[in-house]
C-alpha cells in the first residue's frame, strides 16, 4: 500500500476569491501553493486537476487577450513550464493544469501563484462550470521529487457553484389526464444553461386553453421549482398548459397532455435510466441524483449507472440504499443498477438493470477499486461471461449502448437484452440501430441521458468542445399499464417502449393491432396506424421499414416566390469511439437579396450558433456528435441567386430554385456525415395521425418504427414492430388512408 504524506511534507494550497460564483460566469481566481517541509526539486510538479466531468474552461498559456489564460509565478527564482495534459492524473481528476519547477528547486514555504484567467493582458478570464456543484474543488496534488508519483493534498481549494438568473421557463406535465380529475404539473425557471434559477422569485399564471387554472408567487427556498398540485383539465383533447411569469413576459408550453373521459388501458410514463454521480467519474451525490430527478425533472421512473470499475463496494451499499429509499410506486419508480463498463472488443457498456433492489455487484473488473483482504473477486471479464453468471434469470435486464466504450452487438444476447440505446448526452447514434436491424436483432430503441452532472432528465450540454457531453441527454417513454416496477419492467421486455432526445412527445405505431415493440406473423399486407403529439410544430415524420423510408409526412411549404423559408443543417460523427465530436464553424453568403431573418437549429448549448449576421451573410459556430445543428432562414431573394455555404468540413454552393419541395442532400466521408437544405413550414400542426398499408412488405422480417422530427430539431425514435410476413405481394400499389 502506498504511503500516505501530510500536508506539512507536501504543502498547503488557498484559493481567492472564495466566494460563490454563479453557473458560467467568467472571472480571475488565483490559487496559491505553499510548498512543504519537503520542498520540490529541480523536475518537481504540482497539478491542478479537475473532474473529467466537468465543463469548466480549458486553460490555456500563450493568447493574453483570449478566455481561460493561465499564469503561473513564484516567490523563488525558479523557471516554471506550465502545460495542460487532459489525461495527467487517474479518473475522475484526469484534466490538470501541470506545473513543473525547472532551474532551479523550491524551499519549505516557498510558493506558486497560479492565476487561472489572469486578466492583466485583457483577457475576459476563465469561464467557470455551467452547472452547480456545492463542492467544486481544484485537487493539488504534488511530485516533491520528480519521480511521477503524485500525493494529494488532505484538503484543496474549492468552491461553491450556484444557478444564475432565470431566462426561460418549462413546464412538465404527464402525458395524461383524465376529465375532472387533478394532475401535477412542475414549473421550472432556468437559467441560460437549463439550471433550475434559485434566484427566481416570480409570478407565474398557469393557463390552457385561454382558461386560468393557477397562480403562484415563487419563494427563494424553492428554487425555481415549483409543483402546481390539484389542476383540472374538463375537456377531451390535446392539451398544452402555459406558464407565463406576469412581469417578465417569460412564457413557456408544456408537452402534450391527453385529456380523456377516462383511465387508458395504457399511460405513458417518461424516465431516464442511465446516468451517474461523483462516488464515481460524475459529480455531485447520490442523493442529490434521486432527489433531482424526481423533484427537478419530473421523471415518473429512474435508475443510477455508475462505472462498475471505480464503484466500491460501500458506494454499492448505499446505492442500494437510496434506491429503496426513494422507490414510491405511483409516483417515483427506481431500478437498481450500474454500468458494466467492459471494453468493445469483450462486449462494449452495458447498463445492468434489476428488477430487485438488493443484488451483489459482477464487475468488469477492479482498475479502481481496491480489493478487500479476504474476499474473493470473480471479474467477469467479457459481457458473454456476465450473461453466463445471469443465466435463467428473468429479473435483469442488458441495454447495450454508446459512450466510451460502445457495445459490441456482435455479444447481442436476446435473453437479456430487449432494448438497445441509439441517443444519449455522447450523440446520436441512429447507425447503432440501423446494425441491431441489419443483424436481424428484435430489439427496442430507447435513449437515456448518460448524465454525469447531477441533472438526470434535464442534463443540457455545455457544448465544450472539450467535454464528455455533445448534446442534451435523452429519456425513455414507456407505455404501461401503472406506475409500478412490474408494469413498467412487462412493458420494456415487450419493447412497448420509445426514446426521445430530450423532449415528451408522444408517439404511438401499430400495425394489424399489435403495438411497438411486437412481433407478429402475418399473409396480408400491414395496415399500420400512427399517433404523434409533439410539443412544437412537427417538420417531418418517416415511416420506415428497416432503414429505408416508405412513407413521410411533411406539412405544405407556403412559401411565395421572393420570401423563401430554408432550412440548411448538418450533422456526423468522426468515428464510433470516444472523441467522435466534429467541428462545423463556418459562413453561409447569398449573391442578391438580403436575409430577412435566422434563427438556429438544432444547437444544444448556447456557447454555440449564429455568432454574427450580415444582410447577406450569417456565421456560425458548431459541433456535433452524430447530431444535427443547423439554420433556419427566411430570404427575400430571388430564385436564380447562388447561396454559398462554408464550414471546416464542406464548401458548396446551390442556386435557390435548385430547392423545392425534396431536399437537397449531401453525403460526406465521415460517419453519418451530410448536410441538408431543404425548404420548410415554421407553424405546421403539432398532432398528426394516419394510416399506411404496406403493399410493398417484403417476405421475411420486417421492422416498422416511426421517425419524428420537430421543427426545433427534437428527435423522436419508436421502437419497432416486426412482422414476419409469409406471402408475396401481388398489388405493388401502396394503399394511402
Amino acid at each position: 500500500m502506498a504511503r500516505t504524506y501530510t500536508d506539512y511534507q507536501l504543502g498547503t494550497a488557498t484559493i481567492n476569491p472564495q466566494n460563490d460564483i454563479a453557473c458560467g460566469q467568467y472571472g480571475e481566481w488565483v490559487i496559491t501553493f505553499t510548498v512543504g517541509c519537503n520542498g520540490i526539486a529541480n523536475g518537481g510538479r504540482v497539478l491542478v486537476a479537475r473532474r473529467m466531468a466537468s465543463d469548466w474552461g480549458v486553460p490555456q498559456f500563450n493568447k493574453p487577450k483570449e478566455p481561460d489564460y493561465v499564469t503561473a509565478a513564484s516567490t523563488a527564482e525558479v523557471g516554471i513550464n506550465l502545460t495542460y495534459d487532459p489525461r495527467a492524473y487517474i479518473r475522475p481528476w484526469s484534466g490538470a493544469i501541470v506545473i513543473e519547477i525547472i532551474d532551479g528547486s523550491l524551499k519549505p514555504g516557498e510558493q506558486l501563484i497560479i492565476t487561472l484567467g489572469d486578466t492583466s493582458c485583457g483577457s475576459p478570464g476563465t469561464r467557470g462550470q455551467t452547472f452547480p456543484e456545492s463542492r467544486f474543488e481544484f485537487k493539488v496534488l504534488v511530485d516533491c521529487i520528480g519521480s511521477g508519483q503524485y500525493h494529494q493534498l488532505s484538503c484543496s481549494p474549492h468552491l461553491r457553484i450556484v444557478s444564475d438568473k432565470a431566462t426561460r421557463l418549462r413546464v412538465i406535465a404527464p402525458s395524461q389526464a383524465t376529465n375532472g380529475n387533478p394532475i401535477n404539473v412542475l414549473v421550472r425557471a432556468e437559467d441560460t444553461w437549463g439550471n433550475p434559477s434559485s434566484k427566481y422569485t416570480g409570478t407565474v399564471d398557469l393557463i390552457v386553453n385561454d382558461k386560468f387554472l393557477a397562480q403562484h408567487t415563487f419563494a427563494t427556498a424553492e428554487k425555481g421549482l415549483h409543483w402546481f398540485d390539484q389542476v383540472v383539465l374538463d375537456t377531451s383533447g390535446n392539451h398544452q398548459i402555459i406558464a407565463r411569469d406576469s412581469k417578465d413576459e417569460m412564457q413557456a408550453r408544456s408537452n402534450t397532455v391527453a385529456c380523456s373521459d377516462k383511465q387508458p388501458e395504457l399511460s405513458l410514463y417518461w424516465g431516464d435510466l442511465h446516468g451517474q454521480t461523483g462516488e464515481t467519474c460524475g459529480t455531485g451525490s447520490m442523493q442529490e441524483y434521486f432527489l433531482y430527478g424526481r423533484d427537478a425533472s419530473g421523471l415518473d421512473f429512474i435508475s443510477h449507472q455508475a462505472n462498475d470499475f471505480e464503484l466500491t463496494n460501500k458506494d454499492w451499499v448505499g446505492l442500494q440504499r437510496h434506491t429503496k429509499q426513494f422507490h414510491d410506486p405511483g409516483r417515483f419508480v427506481t431500478f437498481l443498477g450500474y454500468e458494466w463498463s467492459g471494453n468493445t472488443p469483450v462486449g462494449g457498456d452495458h447498463n445492468v438493470v434489476f428488477f430487485e433492489g438488493n443484488e451483489a455487484i459482477e464487475r468488469c473488473a477492479h482498475w479502481l477499486v481496491e480489493e478487500e483482504p479476504g474476499q474473493l473477486y470473480l471479474d467477469r471479464i467479457s459481457i458473454s461471461e456476465l450473461c453466463e453468471s445471469f443465466s435463467g434469470r428473468q429479473d435483469v435486464l442488458l441495454i447495450p449502448h454508446v459512450g466510451g466504450r460502445r457495445a459490441d452487438l456482435s455479444f447481442h444476447n436476446a435473453n437479456f437484452m430487449p432494448l438497445i440505446e441509439i441517443c444519449s448526452c455522447h450523440g446520436l447514434f441512429e447507425w447503432f440501430a440501423s446494425e441491431a436491424l441489419r443483424k436481424g436483432l428484435q430489439v427496442g430503441f430507447i435513449a437515456g441521458g448518460d448524465d454525469h452532472t447531477t441533472r438526470p432528465g434535464a442534463n443540457f450540454s455545455s457544448g465544450a468542445r472539450f467535454a464528455q457531453s455533445g448534446l442534451r441527454g435523452g429519456f425513455i417513454g414507456v407505455y404501461a399499464s401503472e406506475l409500478t416496477r412490474e408494469a413498467l419492467w412487462d412493458a420494456m421486455w415487450k419493447r412497448r417502449c420509445y426514446g426521445t432526445t430530450g423532449e415528451r412527445i408522444r408517439i404511438w405505431i401499430d400495425a394489424d393491432g399489435h403495438p411497438m415493440g411486437d412481433a407478429y406473423t402475418s399473409n396480408d399486407p400491414p395496415n399500420l396506424t400512427a399517433r404523434i403529439n409533439a410539443n412544437k410544430p412537427i417538420e417531418s415524420i418517416e415511416l420506415r421499414r428497416g432503414m429505408q423510408a416508405i412513407y413521410r409526412y411533411a406539412p405544405e411549404v407556403a412559401d411565395t416566390d421572393d420570401l423563401v423559408t430554408l432550412k440548411i443543417a448538418w450533422r456526423g460523427a468522426h468515428h464510433k469511439e470516444r472523441n467522435r465530436r466534429m467541428i462545423w464553424d463556418g459562413s453561409l453568403h447569398i449573391e442578391r437579396g438580403r436575409i430577412t431573418e435566422a434563427t438556429t437549429y438544432s444547437f444544444d448549448n448556447p456557447r454555440e450558433g449564429i455568432m454574427d449576421t450580415e444582410h447577406r451573410a450569417v456565421y456560425w459556430n458548431s459541433s456535433t456528435v452524430g447530431d444535427w445543428d443547423g439554420l433556419i432562414l427566411d430570404l427575400k431573394a430571388p430564385q436564380d441567386t447562388e447561396v454559398a455555404f462554408h464550414s471546416a468540413q464542406h464548401d458548396f454552393s446551390f442556386v435557390l430554385g435548385q430547392i423545392s419541395q425534396d431536399p437537397l442532400e449531401i453525403s460526406l466521408e465521415g460517419l453519418e456525415q451530410r448536410i441538408t437544405v431543404s425548404r420548410i413550414a415554421r407553424n405546421g400542426p403539432r398532432d398528426v395521425e394516419f394510416s399506411y398499408i404496406d403493399s410493398d412488405v417484403q417476405v421475411g422480417s420486417n421492422p416498422y418504427w416511426l421517425w419524428v422530427t420537430q421543427v426545433d430539431g427534437a428527435i423522436g425514435w419508436s421502437s419497432p414492430i416486426y412482422l414476419s410476413y409469409n406471402k408475396w405481394v401481388e398489388d405493388n400499389d401502396n394503399n394511402f388512408t
